[in-house]
């Protein structure tokens, strides 16, 4: 196998952070990322499938982004967004004998879009707090995964992308508790409402205590109160 690849990949950032005030801050910046990849993969074992395949890939990310944060007494949040321009263009050229095969293919996005996020912190006392952090993200596929060449690991065993893959935005929500000696990480109530799931970390020696709302944690028989256990495990 001879394999040919070259990767040219440039960043630039710019950040700025101006405290308006000492319990306002606002924040700018911009970000530029190119990429540009070439390979030719030439296969010339005749016992099997042999290959003179290449690809171009180029993929190029502009943004920039804003955040407010506001600070009033025990109560501190933050508010921004991330605008960003993606621009992608790839070439595959596939030309395979043993069987004859030939096929080009170009793979093109060009997408705009807003990321917003907030964040949001009530400080009860110094170590208790609480968190409800939102954010809008996106997760792209990498050029292994939407590339069409087949590559070979084994003469009986091979790997190839989908072009059709698109990129993934999620809606991220995150609530995090700190308490006093500890943290509190997740909250989970199953689909039935029978069982309250709460994993938590301790940060050093001693007593964690919880205090839950009588409203959040209750048990009922018809319209009647009943008894409900709390299991504590840990090492």
């Amino acid at each position: 196998n001879i394999v040919k690849g070259t990767t040219d990949y440039f960043q630039f950032n710019a950040d700025y952070v101006n405290p308006i005030t000492e319990t306002t801050k606002l924040e700018l910046g911009v970000e530029t990322r190119i990429q540009n990849s070439g390979n030719r993969f030439n296969d010339i074992n005749p016992s099997f499938t042999s290959a003179n395949n290449s690809f171009e890939f180029g993929r190029n990310i502009y943004s920039a982004y804003a955040n407010l944060g506001k600070q009033i007494g025990k109560w501190s949040g933050q508010l921004g967004v991330r605008l960003e321009y993606f621009d992608l263009d790839a070439n595959f050229a596939i030309n395979e004998t043993n069987p004859s095969f030939s096929d080009a293919q170009n793979i093109s996005d060009d997408l705009f879009t807003a990321y917003p996020s907030a964040f949001l912190t009530y400080t009860a006392k110094d170590k208790n707090s609480f968190n409800f952090n939102y954010s809008r993200r996106v997760d792209r596929p990498s050029i292994g995964q939407i590339s069409p060449i087949r590559e070979w690991t084994t003469p009986l065993m091979e790997s190839r992308g989908n072009p059709g893959l698109v990129p993934q935005f999620t809606n991220s929500f995150e609530v995090n508790y700190n308490i006093e000696n500890g943290t509190l990480d997740t909250i989970f109530l199953d689909p039935d409402f029978v069982e309250l799931i709460l994993t938590m970390d301790t940060l050093s020696d001693g007593i964690i205590e919880i205090t839950i709302p009588r409203l959040l944690l209750d048990a009922k028989f018809d319209t009647f109160d009943d008894g409900f256990f709390i299991l504590v495990d840990g090492f």
